[in-house]
């Protein structure tokens, strides 16, 4: 592997570990009694951006790389489920998790103090911040799989 993929592939790795650090961030400040709205927002805009370095890095390398490379040896190795089954739901999985947290992130940023004050609103920005949490966990436990199957 060239010093280009494996860096591409750490910034993949890196980037994405960020993204998680903080769409926890944010579900964990949006669970606190009183909420700093504009933090809250940053951090998702930070989250925002680290997906989508993650997503560039991820697809150069994919394309220029693993394609050619790395998946051919997991589809002929003793576990090919771990490119046919995870890699192709993390390719689904993450291609909606910049755009829930742009969603997010904008939400955030213009509710205004109505998040605070509304319940149902704040129930639901919790749950999208939830589910974007949870998902992006299972895309980098779904990409410590195919790098098992790799090895």
């Amino acid at each position: 592997m060239s010093t280009l993929f494996a860096t591409l592939l750490i910034l993949h790795i890196l980037s994405g570990l960020t993204g998680v650090i903080y769409s926890f961030r944010v579900t964990f400040l949006l669970l606190k009694k009183e909420i700093v709205q504009m933090t809250i927002a940053r951090s998702a805009y930070f989250a925002f951006a680290s997906y989508i370095i993650s997503w560039v890095a991820g697809g150069w390398y994919y394309s220029k790389y693993y394609g050619n490379s790395v998946k051919p040896a997991i589809t002929s190795g003793d576990f090919p489920w771990a490119h046919i089954v995870f890699m192709e739901s993390k390719e689904h999985i993450f291609l909606f998790l910049p755009f829930a947290t742009l969603a997010l992130a904008l939400t955030l940023s213009f509710t205004g103090d109505v998040i605070i004050t509304n319940s149902r609103l704040k129930r639901a920005v919790i749950f999208l911040s939830l589910a974007i949490t949870a998902l992006a966990i299972i895309v980098t436990l779904s990409g410590i799989l195919i790098s098992g199957g790799a090895r």
